[in-house]
């Protein structure tokens, strides 16, 4: 149901200064009401007062900075009790009880609504009638025209009730960014990190099918759990006499390696033994990892290095960017009514300042691009991978302040040159695997010496347990690997499927939303320009709204201006016209949109017009 505003009782809010005795207007629904009196007067405060009422807020005093307290200044700072009231009285369109309302602000800023005969909470009532074209002043018309194509086309949707889809839009937009993808979605990580298990789960296959064909002599053919490799172990283990009443006291699903060790320390053979034992453990160990090393290239990670430095190369540093993208925002959501100047020197570009802007951007967007490229390829790398392993080996000895992978990590995302990091990268691998090799030799050379001072059978047992704990455990590896990476597979599948939802609902909807623009655009346009026609007095200046196609931007143009065809409104208008035309759009909305409020309160709109064209407004009205 509409409603219209029927009466307004003020008191002690804004420049009303009238404690007892409150500010009393009654308007009549048939009649244009006009409220006019000397500067100072209160005439807006008016138009504050019923503004706060509807809505809860000032635009103009909430934009103001902080420090400038402008929360202090809603009441009538001379009322003693620091108390601002507002009494509204609104009559049904189609007749019937009137509905009042009663909105207080505390002097602390609290606000209360109260109400008597309201058919909903007095609250949400009057959230209904607040309307983006219900309260308008000249800031509001100024703004329309001279604002950016965007912050224009989102009024504009306001003002035809299409606000939702406007928030919609823009969520969506923040949603399918591709920047929230790769970041808050780790899309790009994530890829990284399945080339890396996928390449993990190759080597470790390798790695496994070589011990179980050195083992068993057979090659390994189809996968192979590590329940099904047990009970081969296991029944290797008790072909060994010594071993055989200890494995099978054992759980059908367990090898005791440890306790298998103990079993060979008490046979006969003393110190040497012992040291056998050791020995074959770390030499089996460290064999084992030298299977698992591949051939490492750093061919990709020095392309991807060499681009990022070239896109870093295109532009002129941090701050150059961080200007540019203030401008961006400038140009996108404050208004610049200097089109051929640009807003950082002030001074006439030889191309449009956006396209510069946009040109620019997409350089240091580049730069964060193969930044990241680059930063998820080392982590996915087999070569920090490998040098990591490496690294940590506790029988190579290397000192913590020696490790490099750590400094890597920390200093490649910035790196001027980070192919020189790779290269080190690469260097250092090489003497950790050459020093592997040595550390094997020596290692094999005291098992071998060992071997002439201990029985046969007791070396061939040591070794026997050694290799199958060895295969094991890279069974095991193995496992876990492929688990690892089908979680990320997973995870991975997921957030694409959502990636792509995203995107496309974005697109979906985006153009609807243009679609239904556009119509509403279209609606209005013989009405705006009649409206418009009728205000300056003449037919020289035909408007046009033009909705952009790819974006919520809404330009305002002029399909004939003088003699000349298809000019931009902002730069050629005179305030007065420009006005007018605000006024048109404003005003064929509103006939075109049926709110609950059946009323538009209007402030300070006709200050550029001249006595002439103020009538013809008011006649209009």
């Amino acid at each position: 149901m509409r409603y219209f505003l029927s009466r307004l009782q003020v008191e002690g809010f804004r420049g009303i200064n009238n404690e007892g005795l409150p500010l009393d207007l009654r308007f009549d629904p048939a009649k244009l009401t006009a409220v006019f009196a000397p500067n100072g007067a209160g005439k807006s405060s008016t138009f504050d007062a019923l503004r706060y009422a509807i809505t809860g807020r000032i635009p103009r005093l909430d934009s103001l900075h902080a420090d400038e307290e402008a929360n202090e200044f809603y009441n009538n700072v001379f009322h003693s009790t620091g108390t601002a009231t507002i009494d509204l009285e609104l009559t049904p369109e189609t007749g019937g009880d009137s509905v009042s309302i009663r909105v207080t602000r505390a002097a602390d800023g609290r606000r209360t609504v109260s109400g008597t005969n309201c058919p909903v909470d007095p609250s949400h009532f009057l959230a209904a009638l607040a309307g983006e074209a219900v309260f308008v002043d000249a800031a509001t018309f100024a703004s329309f025209v001279d604002d950016s194509p965007l912050r224009r086309g989102r009024s504009f949707a306001s003002l035809v009730g299409l606000s939702s889809l406007s928030d919609t839009r823009q969520a969506l937009e923040a949603l399918a960014n591709t920047r929230t993808l790769n970041g808050d979605f780790e899309l790009q990580s994530l890829r990284a990190r399945r080339a890396e298990r996928a390449a993990s789960v190759h080597r470790l296959e390798n790695t496994a099918r070589a011990q179980h064909e050195a083992r068993f002599g057979i090659p390994l053919s189809g996968p192979l759990t590590s329940a099904e490799l047990r009970a081969r172990i296991r029944g290797r283990l008790s072909a060994e006499s010594l071993l055989v009443e200890h494995v099978a006291q054992m759980p059908q699903d367990t090898i005791d390696f440890p306790a298998l060790r103990d079993v060979i320390r008490s046979a006969e053979g003393g110190p040497d033994r012992e040291r056998l034992i050791a020995l074959t453990c770390d030499l089996t160990r460290l064999s084992g990892l030298q299977q698992a090393l591949v051939s490492i290239s750093t061919d990709d990670l020095i392309v991807l290095s060499r681009a990022r430095v070239a896109a870093l190369e295109e532009t002129r540093g941090h701050k150059f960017g961080e200007l540019h993208r203030h401008l961006k925002v400038l140009l996108d959501e404050t208004p610049w009514t200097e089109s051929g100047l640009c807003p950082a020197c002030l001074e006439q570009p030889d191309r449009p300042i956006r396209d510069t802007v946009t040109e620019v951007l997409s350089q240091y967007d580049a730069v964060s691009r193969t930044q990241q490229e680059l930063v998820d390829a080392w982590h996915a790398s087999p070569l920090r991978e490998q040098l990591q392993r490496l690294e940590e080996l506790d029988l190579l000895e290397i000192d913590r302040e020696r490790r490099l992978i750590a400094r890597i990590d920390r200093e490649i995302p910035a790196a001027l040159d980070p192919a020189t990091l790779i290269l080190e990268a690469s260097t250092e691998y090489t003497t950790y695997s050459q020093a592997l090799t040595r550390l094997i030799t020596e290692l094999q050379q005291q098992v071998a010496a060992l071997t002439q001072a201990l029985p046969a059978s007791l070396i061939a047992l040591v070794s026997e347990v050694e290799n199958c704990a060895q295969l094991l455990a890279t069974c095991d590896d193995l496992q876990r690997a492929r688990e690892q990476a089908a979680e990320v597979d997973r995870t991975l599948i997921a957030r694409e499927r959502w990636a792509t939802f995203i995107t496309t609902a974005r697109d979906t909807f985006s153009a609807a939303e243009v679609a239904l623009s556009t119509v509403k655009v279209t609606s209005l346009e013989e009405q705006y320009r009649a409206l418009y026609q009728r205000l300056i007095g003449h037919s020289d200046v035909v408007p046009r709204l033009v909705k952009d196609s790819n974006s919520e931007s809404l330009f305002l143009k002029l399909e004939r201006f003088h003699g000349t065809d298809n000019v931009f409104a902002p730069a050629v208008l005179s305030e007065s016209q420009r006005n007018a035309l605000a006024m048109s759009i404003f005003l064929a909305a509103t006939l075109e949109t049926s709110g609950d409020a059946a009323f538009m309160v209007l402030d300070d709109v006709t200050s550029s017009f001249d006595a002439g064209h103020q009538f013809q407004l008011m006649d209009l009205l």
